[in-house]
């Protein structure tokens, strides 16, 4: 097995379709995910207090966009 040591190494498309469906399947499992917990479990795992408090999401947003800012590595 090869490993491929550059990053964006020229005109490679044929892994093009591999991220596109990564993209879209993961998109709709966390909508499946947030519409399950929120009208089919029993104990959700996000309650609804935490998503209407304002400091939460706020601080939630926050990590997340620190998560992409790094990019690849």
């Amino acid at each position: 097995m090869s490993f491929n040591l550059r990053c964006g190494s020229g005109n490679d498309d044929r892994h093009l379709g591999n991220i596109i469906s990564m993209i879209v399947v993961g998109s709709v499992l966390l909508v499946t995910f947030f519409v399950y917990d929120t009208k089919f479990a029993r104990v959700p795992i996000l309650s609804k207090q935490f998503i209407k408090n304002k400091s939460i999401v706020a601080a939630s947003w926050i990590g997340f966009l620190d998560f992409v800012s790094v990019g690849p590595l």
